[in-house]
């Protein structure tokens, strides 16, 4: 299992917490506790409340972090917008309340990068996306995490969905020359 956070340990059943509509809650009412990660990590979660308004906290997390390893600025613009997708993804088709939490793992490695994001919802089936017609207004979320992530898969387990989008990182010094 992950590590927590000592924010995320405060929020584990332990102690509860407030909500962006002001109710007290703890995370998992059934069980009290975290939800399990689907996938073993050693890098720790975070959560999200699951509202639009927290998907930017997310994008300055991640891109803050790519600034920090030195990810080159391509490299750091697809896995933000990647990101971006997934938790919209989750919270137009999950079925998390506001009330509820998308938890976000970041797994950084040298020249690579896993992300995975848990929030509830039930399963689909998650077979590759295709661009879809000019006039749908909907529908291009999966297919552009999957052009610009080297992987993305899709696990469910107990009522969780968990999305995990993989990367290989350039080199700086190969970005440059790229450019």
């Amino acid at each position: 299992m992950g590590k927590w956070t000592a924010s995320n340990r405060a929020m584990a059943g332990t102690a509860p917490w407030i909500t962006p509509t002001g109710t007290e809650r703890t995370l998992d009412p059934v069980a009290e506790r975290l939800p399990a990660p689907l996938a073993e990590s050693q890098a720790p979660w975070c959560g999200y409340p699951a509202a639009m308004p927290f998907a930017s906290a997310l994008r300055q997390s991640l891109q803050a972090a790519a600034i920090d390893r030195m990810v080159c600025p391509d490299d750091t613009a697809d896995l933000v917008l990647a990101v971006s997708e997934a938790f919209a993804n989750a919270i137009r088709h999950g079925e998390s309340d506001p009330e509820d939490m998308v938890w976000v793992c970041q797994e950084w490695q040298p020249e690579a990068v896993t992300l995975r994001l848990r929030y509830r919802g039930a399963p689909f089936p998650a077979e590759p996306p295709t661009l879809p017609a000019l006039d749908a207004t909907s529908g291009r979320g999966r297919y552009i995490m999957s052009r610009l992530m080297d992987r993305v898969e899709y696990r469910f387990q107990d009522g969780w969905t968990e999305v995990t989008l993989a990367r290989r990182l350039q080199r700086p010094e190969r970005a440059a020359v790229r450019g």
